[in-house]
């Protein structure tokens, strides 16, 4: 079993905590365990060193972030709906989530490569797991739930990283006008005269 997966809850609030409070870079392994309440003897048998509890960190929090999306792709309603609707949340979150933001401003340089330039393994593991929720919640074929989860990932990335321009991007009603006009072509079946069911064809190019 990964040693992050071994991680008890609370060592991962007590980093998360010293996160908050000190930084990613200024965090010592002393400096956790004395949060914990514990000895750096037993911190180092849970954790190998702290790139590995900031990761084990990071992955708890995009756990739980993608938990808060799942919870939001309501069933019974139409897939530009239950996708708006989700996405809008899921923006919000992101622009005031406290540990990512605290990041920003205080280590840019440490996290900006892996949202820019180094951000390929991030955009690669949440369109993945975007696209497995669109398929399961929203109803939609493997081709388009790509696409869309392509989309939905790059734009909140994006959102994150830049201020607000003509849209409040912090009020859910304007999110989700947002998305719905820009998604809802792919999201709608299209009928057209090849196709005039509306039915997304696949092509071997969408199966790659």
């Amino acid at each position: 079993m990964p040693v992050d997966e071994q991680v008890p809850e609370a060592i991962l609030d007590a980093a998360r905590a010293c996160f908050l409070e000190r930084g990613i870079e200024a965090t010592t392994m002393a400096a956790v365990a004395e949060q914990a309440g514990i000895s750096r003897v037993w911190l180092y048998r849970h954790v190998e060193n702290r790139d590995h509890l900031v990761t084990a960190v990071v992955r708890r929090e995009a756990q739980r972030f993608l938990e808060g999306v799942r919870a939001r792709l309501e069933p019974g309603r139409g897939p530009v709906e239950v996708v708006t609707h989700a996405f809008a949340h899921a923006i919000c979150t992101l622009r005031h989530h406290d540990l990512l933001q605290t990041a920003l401003r205080s280590e840019p340089e440490k996290i900006l490569p892996f949202l820019t330039v180094q951000a390929t393994p991030m955009l690669r593991a949440g369109a993945s797991a975007v696209a497995v929720l669109l398929e399961e919640h929203a109803g939609l074929d493997t081709a388009r739930a790509r696409r869309c989860a392509e989309w939905l990932v790059r734009f909140a990335a994006s959102t994150v990283l830049t201020p607000d321009a003509l849209i409040d991007l912090d009020d859910e009603e304007e999110l989700e006008a947002l998305v719905r006009g820009v998604l809802g072509p792919l999201l709608e079946h299209q009928p057209g005269p090849h196709n005039p069911s509306g039915e997304l064809r696949h092509t071997e190019e969408d199966e790659r």
